[in-house]
């Protein structure tokens, strides 16, 4: 089951099977999201699972979303919240990028660096944009 809330607070639900689909695409807000069904590699650090993941960038390193959601009942309401878990792949091996320590400690020689450039955002790592964190890749990839 995927779900997700997208900005325009229309929350939708598909249910695929993965011997069936491989990867599928979902317009909205006028941007179309593209997940693929991944198998990350067992690794002490990783806590990803094999589903369907939403492919933010690929190059020689990859970002991509994880989407799930918690459910909250209360009385009569039932509310999902969305989680989005953020990985970044790096030969095959999922790593988890939540937080700004996590993304800095694959990265130990250009830490000074990619500190600075998340610091030229102005934002709290965990208030940057889907596109602030593409550009910090693509410039830890120009390192």
């Amino acid at each position: 089951m995927v779900r997700s809330l997208f900005n325009s607070g229309v929350t939708s639900s598909v249910e695929l099977s993965q011997n069936r689909i491989d990867s599928f695409a979902i317009t909205a807000d006028h941007k179309t999201h593209h997940f693929e069904y991944l198998y990350p590699e067992i690794h002490p650090e990783n806590v990803a699972l094999n589903g369907y993941y939403e492919i933010i960038y690929r190059n020689k390193l990859q970002i991509v979303y994880k989407q799930s959601s918690r459910t909250i009942i209360d009385e009569a309401l039932t509310l999902y919240i969305p989680d989005i878990h953020k990985y970044i792949i790096i030969d095959n091996k999922f790593y988890k990028i939540n937080s700004k320590q996590k993304l800095l400690k694959l990265f130990p020689e250009k830490k000074k660096m990619i500190k600075k450039k998340i610091f030229s955002y102005q934002l709290n790592y965990k208030n940057l944009s889907t596109s602030n964190l593409i550009e910090i890749v693509k410039y830890i990839e120009s390192l």
